[in-house]
C-alpha cells in the first residue's frame, strides 16, 4: 500500500491517511481481515507523527472500515459497512443543502464562499485546545474564564464544582486539559477518569484591592455583595485579614428579592463588589448599586491568577496547541 500525503493541502493529515487507506479497501489492495501496521510502524514508514496515524485509525473505526482487536492489532473489517450506500446518502444532503441556498439566491461563488468558511471553521475547532474550567463559585469561575479567553487557540468550557461532583459517573469530558484552583484538585482527581490532564492554578487577591481594604476605617459599615455564598465566605475572610474592622461585614447574594438588596445597600457606608459584578447583577440591582459606585463608596474585589500559574498555563496551551498542528 503507498502511501502519498500532500503537505500543501487543506486536507488535514490524518483524513488524507485514512482516505488512502478507504481507497485501497475499496481497490482491493487491503482485503477483509487483513492486519494494517502499528501506530508506531506506518508512522516510521510514512514520517507521518504517531498521533496522526492513530487519529487517522480512529477515524477509520468509526467510518465502519476498521476495527481493533485487544493485544492483536487493526484490521479490515470482514464485513465492511457498505460506503456506496454512505456516499449516495451524502450525495443527496449536498444536493438538497445547494437547492436550498440556490432557492434563496445565493449565487454558485457565494456558496463557495460559504461552504468554505464553514469548512475552515470546522478546522479550526479541531485545532483549538479544548480546556474545561472547573471551580465552586461563578465568580471564580468567571475570572478564570476570562484569563482562558484571552490565550489564542483556547476553546473554553466552564463548570461550577457541584455540576461535576453530582451524579455517580465519573467526569470525562472531551477536553485536552482541565483546570481547577488548587482547592479543588483532589477532588477533581477523584472524580475524573484515569488519564485527564489537570492543571491546578493559584487564585489570589489583587494587591490594589489588599491596600483598598486596608484604608477601610474601623467604624465604617461594610456589606459584600456578591452571587455566591462561597465566594462572599472568600471575601469575608480576606476583610478579616487587611481591614481593622469594629463590626463584621454583612453579606446578601445577588438574585434576590430587590428591595431586600435596597435596605442592604442602605446601611452600608461601604460595598465591596466580586469580579465581573455586572455579568452577575440585573438592571434592578444594577440601579441600586449605581449611586455608590458613582460616589467611589464601593471596593472592586480584583482576584487574579498569580503570574507563576499564569505562565505554566500559557505554556502548556501553546506546548498542546503546537503539538496539535505538528500532528496534522
Amino acid at each position: 500500500m503507498e502511501i502519498r500525503i500532500d503537505q500543501e493541502s487543506k486536507t488535514p493529515l490524518y483524513r488524507q491517511l485514512g482516505e488512502q487507506i478507504s481507497l485501497a479497501v475499496g481497490r482491493g489492495v487491503l482485503l477483509p481481515g487483513s492486519l494494517l501496521p502499528t501506530v508506531r510502524a506506518l508512522s516510521a514508514e510514512t514520517g507521518i507523527a504517531m498521533g496522526t496515524v492513530k487519529h487517522a485509525y480512529d477515524w477509520l473505526e468509526r467510518q465502519g472500515l476498521l476495527e481493533k482487536v485487544q493485544g492483536r492489532g487493526s484490521f479490515v473489517r470482514r464485513q465492511a459497512v457498505d460506503r456506496t450506500g454512505k456516499k449516495d446518502q451524502a450525495m443527496q444532503k449536498i444536493d438538497g443543502l445547494l437547492d436550498q441556498l440556490d432557492q434563496l439566491g445565493f449565487s454558485g461563488q457565494e456558496i463557495r464562499i460559504f461552504l468554505d468558511l464553514k469548512m475552515r471553521e470546522r478546522d479550526q475547532l479541531w485545532q483549538d485546545v479544548r480546556v474545561g474550567v472547573v471551580d465552586c463559585s461563578p465568580e471564580a469561575l468567571s475570572v478564570i474564564t476570562g484569563v482562558l479567553a484571552t490565550l489564542p487557540h483556547v476553546a473554553v468550557y466552564p463548570y461550577l464544582l457541584d455540576q461535576v461532583l453530582a451524579g455517580g459517573k465519573p467526569f470525562d469530558p472531551d477536553f485536552d486539559l482541565l483546570v481547577t484552583t488548587a482547592t479543588h484538585l483532589g477532588q477533581l482527581k477523584q472524580k475524573t477518569a484515569s488519564g485527564m490532564a489537570i492543571l491546578p492554578v493559584v487564585m489570589a487577591v489583587a494587591p490594589a484591592t489588599v491596600m483598598a481594604l486596608a484604608r477601610i476605617r474601623p467604624e465604617a459599615r461594610v456589606g459584600i455583595v456578591c452571587a455566591s455564598r462561597r465566594f462572599g465566605e472568600v471575601i469575608q475572610k480576606t476583610i478579616a485579614q487587611y481591614a481593622l474592622l469594629e463590626q463584621s461585614p454583612q453579606t446578601i447574594l445577588l438574585g434576590e428579592d430587590g428591595q431586600d438588596l435596597a435596605r442592604f445597600a442602605a446601611d452600608c457606608d461601604l460595598v465591596v463588589l466580586p469580579p465581573n459584578e455586572l455579568s452577575f447583577c440585573s438592571p434592578q440591582e444594577q440601579a441600586i448599586l449605581g449611586p455608590f459606585i458613582r460616589d467611589g463608596r464601593t471596593i472592586a474585589y480584583q482576584y487574579e491568577m498569580e503570574r507563576g500559574s499564569l505562565l505554566f498555563l500559557e505554556e502548556e496551551v501553546r506546548r498542546r496547541f503546537e503539538a496539535r498542528r505538528d500532528s496534522r
